[in-house]
């Protein structure tokens, strides 16, 4: 089995990733814009199960990225977590919050 995991590098993306990988044929491809964080549990990941875990920076938002991902690997499953965390932000450019939260403004959908 082979999962996308966006948000990859966050809090939940990354447990929920370590969580895939206690399975033995599981391979998670990680992915995360780094916004508001850094690949280094991706790293860890990497290091905790060689082999069986990829990072891409790649922002969901972005259709032609995501193709990239689409066609360079078969997926089983996608968990979508990619988001933005800053309350103060969210109030001052509400619109980039919510296209990273609705199927319009999200490209993981239109790019599979």
């Amino acid at each position: 089995m082979h999962y996308l995991v966006t948000g990859g590098c966050g809090y939940i993306g990354s447990i929920t990733a370590s969580l895939l990988c206690e399975q033995k044929e599981v391979q998670v491809t990680l992915i995360d814009n780094l916004l508001n964080n850094d690949a280094s549990a991706a790293d860890t990941l990497k290091a905790m199960y060689p082999g069986r875990v990829h990072f891409e920076q790649v922002d969901v938002r972005n259709a032609d990225s995501l193709r990239q991902v689409f066609s360079s690997a078969q997926f089983d499953g996608v968990l979508h977590f990619a988001g933005l965390k800053s309350v103060s932000e969210s109030q001052i450019d509400p619109l980039s919050y919510c296209q990273l939260l609705t199927p319009k403004g999200m490209s993981l959908k239109s790019s599979r």
